[in-house]
């Protein structure tokens, strides 16, 4: 997993997966710099449950057997495959984590102002 840093209106923290396998599950955060990020996770469909965590709470979770999951993202062409959830951090050290069958894949540290 990578463990990335970041504080306040920094810009988009990096991928945090670089899979040898393309079709692997592939998962990171992107910093909107208006005290929202989103949390992004693609590949999901039979990876297992993959889940979103900030601060040690699950946001959102799915386990997607196919393309039909109602939780996976439709809004963008070629991203069915994905899920993306947007969090809003709370003040101080916010740590978002994603999740696959319980290891721990991403994890970003994002310090609120």
């Amino acid at each position: 997993y990578s463990d990335t840093v970041f504080y306040g209106t920094t810009a988009n923290a990096p991928a945090a997966i670089t899979p040898s396998d393309p079709g692997a599950l592939r998962g990171w955060t992107r910093d909107f710099g208006n005290n929202q990020l989103k949390l992004y996770a693609r590949g999901v469909i039979g990876a297992g449950k993959v889940s979103f965590f900030q601060n040690d709470r699950e946001i959102a979770w799915v386990r997607a057997v196919d393309a039909t999951d109602p939780k996976l993202n439709v809004g963008t062409p070629g991203a069915r495959d994905g899920m993306v959830r947007t969090a809003t951090p709370v003040m101080g050290r916010n740590v978002f984590e994603i999740y696959v069958d319980g290891e721990r894949v991403v994890r970003r540290i994002f310090t609120r102002r």
